[in-house]
């Protein structure tokens, strides 16, 4: 696969190049590594492509994981507590949220579509 565009949310990028350019590097290393041809295997259903070759997200995803933990990154978990102070409530609501990737206090989230729903796996 290949970068065609970066977004820098907030200057992110350039605070991964000063302060985590190895990281940095592994991710870039881990999209190009990552043979997106050979997950062109999902034939969609949907009446304006119907029968076209699209990319299996699925598959995909499958990669990056593999190519990921062979440079350390894991997956984790981060526990979030809301209170809500405002009557009628006054209770804790726990749960948690999830990164794909996380190394050195980077975290990575992959997504391929549902774009809407990205800020929640964050």
């Amino acid at each position: 696969m290949k970068i065609i565009a970066i977004h820098s949310h907030k200057d992110g990028l350039n605070f991964l190049k000063k302060n985590h350019p190895t990281e940095l590097e592994e991710i870039k290393l881990v999209v190009k590594n990552t043979d997106a041809k050979k997950h062109r295997t999902k034939t969609s259903k949907e009446i304006t492509m119907k029968g076209k070759k699209l990319y299996a997200p699925k598959k995909l995803n499958i990669e990056m994981k593999e190519e990921f933990e062979k440079l350390g990154w894991k997956a984790h978990k981060i526990p979030v507590t809301t209170e809500v102070k405002n009557p009628p409530y006054k209770e804790k609501f726990k749960g948690s949220r999830e990164v794909d990737f996380l190394k050195n206090k980077v975290a990575v989230e992959v997504q391929f579509g549902k774009y809407a729903f990205m800020a929640y796996d964050m």
